[in-house]
């Protein structure tokens, strides 16, 4: 059972993996907070769209657990000296979380919303979507 778990943590010894992995956690937690800041600011808070933006949360985190599955795989296999499927999901929810956080400030800034959408592409979102995810 040891064994087990040293070869699926082993992509994760490596620190940019590592780094990688609490930038996505950091940034996970500071988006659920300033969705959930948003929406008792515009007194949109809804125990509903909290517990589903909970869950999407959840899944992006078995996604990593996935590419950590992937990339024991590769590691085992072709001996690479990285965890090129966690780094690169790693990546995408950066970027998401990232894009998620402009999204709730545009909404809760309008005085620079126009700014936000010209640099950075981040439309205001909708009274339909979620703030959360």
């Amino acid at each position: 059972m040891a064994d087990l778990i040293s070869i699926l943590v082993e992509p994760v010894h490596d620190s940019t993996a590592q780094a990688a992995t609490l930038v996505v956690l950091a940034l996970t937690m500071l988006d659920v907070i300033a969705g959930s800041l948003s929406a008792h600011l515009h007194d949109e808070f809804s125990s509903h769209k909290f517990r589903d933006g909970i869950i999407r949360k959840m899944q992006n985190l078995l996604l990593l657990v996935a590419a950590l599955f992937v990339d024991v795989a590769l590691l085992s296999g072709l001996n690479l000296p990285m965890s090129p499927c966690y780094l690169g999901i790693c990546a995408a929810l950066i970027i998401m979380e990232i894009k998620s956080m402009l999204e709730i400030w545009n909404k809760d800034h309008p005085e620079v919303s126009g700014t936000i959408e010209h640099v950075f592409g981040v439309e205001e979102i909708g009274d339909d979507e979620q703030t959360s995810d």
